[in-house]
């Protein structure tokens, strides 16, 4: 091969890799952009001011009150199960002297006693299974009973935040498998199992958690009175509990 031919293909095989490696370069640069992209967008999802609304998979026109601008958890991670009020809170509880609920009560049926200021009440599981939540007064303090059949955490919580009493429903949502409540007043979410307010006006708030206790019924707990059993469940809670 002449000086002239060796030299030409030399320009050409360089030629070539210059044109590798600025493909190369735009290829790394095109994949940093890609996740330069993903991190903002996360980021947005899990503070205010959305620019780009994040994937959710609930129904956010039940929920005209709720200010999902305030957060302390992205909106991605809440699974609408059920409608709003699928399963019916108990708001207005009946509640009877223990010797008159005991023939109703099984052996050993799990009851959650809840005591406040020296007074004890038994709630049982039973009720809670389909309620989820009591909103109660016991002791002369506004309380929340909660119980979460799908991870069986149940909790007693003081229903005041500041001067105000609020009033909790089940929403319908879940949060890591577990039960999210909401308030009557700001329809604010708040996680069942913390008892901390995740999406809404009180998005940080936390309520604060009472003595309480899953005991059988039939062992002396002192509970003076005890959240009265239906008969049977009402009829909308056994057509929309989740499975």
């Amino acid at each position: 091969m002449s000086p002239s031919a060796q030299a030409g293909s030399i320009a050409r095989i360089a030629g070539f890799g210059a044109a590798l490696v600025v493909v190369a370069l735009l290829a790394l640069a095109g994949g940093a952009a890609l996740g330069s992209t993903e991190g903002r967008s996360e980021g947005r999802d899990r503070g205010g001011g959305d620019r780009m609304a994040p994937r959710i998979h609930f129904d956010r026109t039940q929920w005209p009150r709720t200010d999902f601008s305030r957060r302390v958890v992205p909106l991605s991670e809440f699974e609408g199960v059920l409608r709003r009020d699928g399963i019916d809170a108990i708001r207005t509880p009946r509640v009877i002297e223990q010797r008159r609920a005991e023939h109703s009560l099984r052996g050993r049926e799990p009851v959650l006693v809840a005591t406040v200021r020296g007074a004890a009440r038994a709630y049982p599981l039973r009720v809670l299974l389909w309620h989820e939540i009591v909103n109660d007064r016991l002791g002369g303090r506004p309380i929340a009973v909660t119980y979460c059949p799908l991870c069986n955490s149940a909790l007693v919580l003081d229903r005041r935040v500041g001067a105000r009493t609020l009033e909790f429903g089940v929403s319908g949502v879940l949060r890591n498998s577990d039960l999210v409540m909401y308030d009557s007043e700001s329809e604010s979410w708040w996680q069942q199992l913390t008892g901390r307010a995740v999406v809404g006006r009180w998005a940080g708030t936390r309520l604060r958690a009472l003595h309480s206790q899953i005991l059988p019924a039939r062992r002396r707990t002192r509970p003076a009175a005890l959240l009265r059993p239906p008969l049977r469940p009402h009829p909308l809670c056994r057509i929309r509990r989740p499975i």
